[in-house]
């Protein structure tokens, strides 16, 4: 009896040693695919937020360009725009001389005339929308458009105008055209991978340029990331789905200042979550391997 007695005691020990061995192995198991998960998200964030730094540093950069290049172009004018003034012309080649392949300009006078172009495949009617001569026309000094497109061949365009006038008159308008597949060199150069974005934004929520190009025109105005992320801080990242794609993506976000721009990168979360969800089946797979046999004996 007494030696019955004493197996009992012995194996409830053994299974109870069994069982707080398993349980650790359990708690460090847990502790180890938390640790993998938040290395994942971690590691993901912080390339995001470093793709959008470069995003923004390409738009202080085109900002600056049109800025200067405007600059220039109602300076070739001198003291009225005359179109018959022979030599316009190879002032305002030298004016746009820096202006990298994907952009062109024009300048129009008041009445819409065609004044100077660069553009060989189109003309500023060809611009679907005309926001920009408008605004300028009612007194705004400069202008950047949302994305938009020419009428005659399709390309996806953003305009940044400028209002050219003298004496307090309006003359005319100078105009750059900048084709949106500009971004597709940083997404390339971009370790986010395939699902990824880069985009502009103006501060309204209207899309200045994205890559890849979205199927139609983008009014993110009334999202959160305008109307509570932006309100609450300059730059940042969240998680979400995307409103234009469906796509749930980490998002990093920052706002260019003295520009029109908002800068953006995100990341296909599922492509984040990766070498977390890989850990998680090597783990998975360690456990069912690790599934101790009790033999019990009365």
């Amino acid at each position: 009896m007494d030696l019955t007695r004493g197996f009992t005691i012995v194996g409830r020990a053994a299974i109870a040693a069994i069982v707080c061995l398993f349980a650790a192995f359990c708690v460090v198991l847990a502790v180890w695919l938390h640790s993998s998960y938040s290395s994942a998200v971690r590691r993901g964030e912080e390339q995001v937020v470093a793709t959008a730094k470069i995003v923004a540093a390409n738009a202080v950069w085109i900002n600056s360009l049109a800025r200067q290049t405007l600059d220039r172009m109602d300076n070739a004018f001198g003291s009225a725009i005359d179109p018959d003034d022979r030599d316009l012309s190879r002032r305002l080649n030298q004016a746009t001389a820096a202006l990298p392949t994907n952009a062109t300009a024009y300048v129009i006078a008041a009445d819409g005339t065609l004044i100077y172009s660069t553009d060989r495949e189109g003309s500023p009617a060809d611009i679907l929308d005309q926001t920009y001569f408008r605004r300028l026309a009612n007194g705004a000094d400069a202008y950047t458009s949302a994305m938009t497109q020419m009428g005659n061949t399709g390309r996806r365009i953003f305009l940044s105008a400028a209002r050219i006038e003298r004496d307090h008159r309006f003359l005319g308008v100078a105009v750059l055209a900048f084709d949106i597949g500009m971004l597709r060199s940083i997404w390339d150069a971009s370790p986010l991978g395939p699902g990824s974005t880069v985009s502009f934004f103006r501060r309204d929520g209207k899309l200045i340029a994205r890559h890849p190009e979205p199927p139609d025109m983008v009014d993110l105005g009334n999202y959160v990331l305008f109307t509570n992320y932006m309100r609450k801080a300059t730059s940042g990242s969240y998680l979400s789905t995307s409103p234009v794609d469906q796509v749930k993506r980490l998002v990093a976000y920052r706002i260019v200042e003295r520009t029109p721009f908002v800068a953006i990168a995100s990341a296909d979360i599922g492509l984040i979550l990766k070498p977390f969800w890989n850990d998680a089946r090597s783990r998975s797979s360690l456990r069912r391997s690790y599934r101790p046999r009790l033999l019990l004996r009365d």
